[in-house]
This record gives C-alpha cells, structure tokens and sequence, in this order.
C-alpha cells in the first residue's frame, strides 16, 4: 500500500490544519489512470509497473507528489504561500519543484521562475514535487504555517528601485513590517501562554520601518514573562535580517524573469513582423 513521504504528509497535514475551509475538491495525491499511464510523482515507487518519476534505497511504495486546491478561502491566496515557500529554505530544501498557475519553480533552475509548458497549466491547484533525499524530514512546513500566525490579511511587500521595503504597516494595513513581528512571535510561539492576546496586542500598534526592530524586541519581553522562556534576540534579529535578504533577492530574481520573456516577446513580434514585410515586398 503506497504511502505519502513524511515530508509530504506533514505538508499536506499542515495544509489542512493552517487553512480547514480550503476548498478540497482538487486536493490529491496518489496517481489516477491518467498519471499512472505516464511517469509522474503521483505514482509510487517500489511498486510493480509503476512508473515513479523519482525513488530512493528503501523498498517503501511512496509518493512524492502532492496537489493542493488553490481555494484557501482565506484572503491568503495561494500565490502568497508559494512565494513565501520559496522564500523558506529550510521548506524549499525538501521539494523538486513547484508548479502553479502556469509557472513552474525547479531546484535545478535555481528556483528561479519559468513559463510551465506542460498541458496543465495548474490554474486552480499547485504541485508539490518531493525531493527523495529528504523523505524522512518531517519537520513543520512554516511557510504555511506561517499563516495561522494570525497574519491572515498577507504579506503585502512594496519595494523600492533599491530593494528596499518602503511601505510602513499601521494598523489594518498589513507589510513586511507585519511579517517581520509575526516571524519573530514564531520562534516562541508554542511556549507564549496568552499567545492570541499577545498578538492582538501586537495587531493594535501602530508599526512603522523604523520602529518594527524596537517593537519586535519589546514583544518578545512580553511573551518571555508570559512563559517563552529565554530568548535568543541575537538569533531572531538575524532570521529577520536573512528573511528580509531572501524576499528581496527573490523577487530581483522574478523581476529579471519577466524583464527576459518580455524581451524573448518582443523579439518574437519583431520577427514576425520583418518576415510579413519581407512577404509583402517579394
């Protein structure tokens, strides 16, 4: 009987627990008649006359594929999550690749994003390809967890020519400065005994770039007597450093994908255009 990896299954069971009124109907994981007449991820390995796309040393029949409905029915969206999963290297490390809404994102590509050519485009679920060098790691995917943080209204990034984050967050407009408070409240999460009413409290301030570092501290304070425990601050001021360093850089990196398909268009057009004159002039 063919298994999901550990990998995988904790990531489809954080799915499920981070948004429970998503929509399920294009949620899956083993390989239909149409995927099991093909090589795909949805098949298992280990399993006679299936046709796995990858496989490990074990004789486990396990599947390394996961399809998960792009209807959160949240006002998270489904590209808000991929983008932060690939801004998580500590999630991004244990997939292939990603596919939605007619992008795919590869680790042999350097997760850089490229145009999907493959006959579904994936508009109304995402694919989640395994890596079987890390069946067995089965620790909590944050990049979607990330959103039971009560971070419901998103990540709403603005930046700068410079790759700065310019947009401030005041109260009901939620930024990178929201990001960064709630990826702080994560590392103490479990061990805040009034976690909600600490949050709501935190939701209340009124946040600015300037003073997000100083209000993240003076919040970490408060969850450390609430029952966190010592906290690290070093530690959390550099996980907000790299994460703020990681977003930046990925989205220089879609920027100089879109600024190159814009480019191989234009040629395209530019081509067309030269052969249907010379066409005319013959």
């Amino acid at each position: 009987m063919a298994v999901r990896t550990k990998a995988l299954d904790r990531m489809w069971n954080d799915w499920r627990d981070t948004f429970p009124a998503s929509n399920r109907a294009e949620d899956g994981w083993i390989g239909d008649a149409a995927h099991q007449a093909e090589t795909s991820g949805h098949n298992p390995d280990d399993t006679p006359g299936s046709r796995a796309e990858y496989s490990d040393a074990d004789t486990i029949a396990e599947v390394r594929a996961i399809d998960k409905d792009a209807r959160l029915n949240s006002t998270i969206t489904m590209q808000q999550v991929v983008d932060r999963m690939l801004a998580t290297p500590g999630d991004l490390v244990r997939l292939r690749y990603i596919i939605f809404n007619g992008y795919i994102w590869r680790k042999a590509g350097g997760w850089k994003r490229e145009t999907y050519t493959g006959k579904d485009k994936h508009r109304t679920h995402a694919h989640f390809s395994g890596d079987p060098n890390f069946d067995e790691a089965s620790a909590e995917w944050t990049s979607i967890t990330h959103f039971k943080l009560g971070n419901l209204e998103g990540d709403d990034m603005a930046i700068d020519d410079a790759g700065n984050f310019t947009k401030p967050l005041t109260q009901g407009t939620p930024g990178y400065a929201g990001q960064q408070r709630d990826t702080a409240l994560a590392f103490i999460w479990k061990g805040v005994a009034d976690a909600n009413a600490l949050l709501t409290e935190a939701r209340a301030a009124d946040f600015s770039q300037n003073t997000t570092l100083t209000t993240i501290l003076n919040l970490l304070q408060q969850a450390t007597a609430a029952g966190g425990g010592p906290l690290d601050t070093a530690a959390i001021t550099a996980a907000i450093a790299a994460e703020h360093e990681a977003t930046r850089a990925l989205l220089a990196d879609q920027h100089t994908a879109e600024m190159a398909e814009l480019q191989r268009q234009h040629q395209e057009e530019l081509a067309g255009l030269r052969a249907r004159l010379a066409a005319s002039n013959a």
